[in-house]
Parts: structure tokens; C-alpha cells; sequence
């Protein structure tokens, strides 16, 4: 019998065997600007800005994300990360909320 490939035999949608999954869990924010590393796994990293705030996010130094939210309104954004990747979250106002999930 051959041996399982790094997928094989997980259920849909769960991480590959030998890899734990990564739970929805809060992102402790810092001051700005703020880096975030990704650990072990793919992880999808959610940012959702609070009124009146502007948050920019740059990826191995581009930006790929600037995002102005007007008072009384919230806006989310996803950004995909590899495993090691890090993001620069720079931001005015208050700190964004920052959720990290395994895709």
C-alpha cells in the first residue's frame, strides 16, 4: 500500500496530516506599527479597523492594503499568509482588531 500524501486521508476542509490547525484566535495588536508572523501553518489573518481609523499593511515591503474607515463604520480585510510570512499593520486611531485562522 502506498504511504498517504501530506493531504490524503484529512477530512475536507481540515489542516494536512502531520500539520496542527490553527483555531480562530485573537492577534495581540502592539503599537504602530505592528509586526505579524505567521507561525507554522497557512494562516488566514483577518483585519477589521474601527471607526475613524486608517490602517495601511505592507507585505516584504509593499503595501497592499491602505484602508481609510469613516467615522460610525467598520470594514474587514483577509490577508492569506505563508508559513514565516510576516505583515506591517501601521495604523491611526484605534488599534485594529486581528483575528488569525488556519485556511
Amino acid at each position: 500500500m502506498p504511504a498517504l500524501g501530506p493531504t490524503q486521508g484529512a477530512p475536507a476542509g481540515a489542516a494536512p496530516l502531520g500539520v496542527a490547525a490553527v483555531l480562530p484566535a485573537a492577534i495581540a495588536v502592539g503599537a504602530s506599527p505592528f509586526t505579524y508572523t505567521a507561525g507554522a501553518n497557512i494562516e488566514n489573518v483577518y483585519l477589521q479597523s474601527v471607526a475613524a481609523t486608517t490602517i495601511t499593511v505592507a507585505r516584504r515591503g509593499v503595501g497592499i492594503v491602505n484602508q481609510v474607515s469613516p467615522a460610525a463604520t467598520n470594514s474587514t480585510v483577509s490577508i492569506l499568509l505563508a508559513p514565516g510570512e510576516s505583515i506591517v499593520v501601521t495604523y491611526s486611531g484605534a488599534a485594529p482588531v486581528m483575528i488569525k485562522d488556519t485556511p
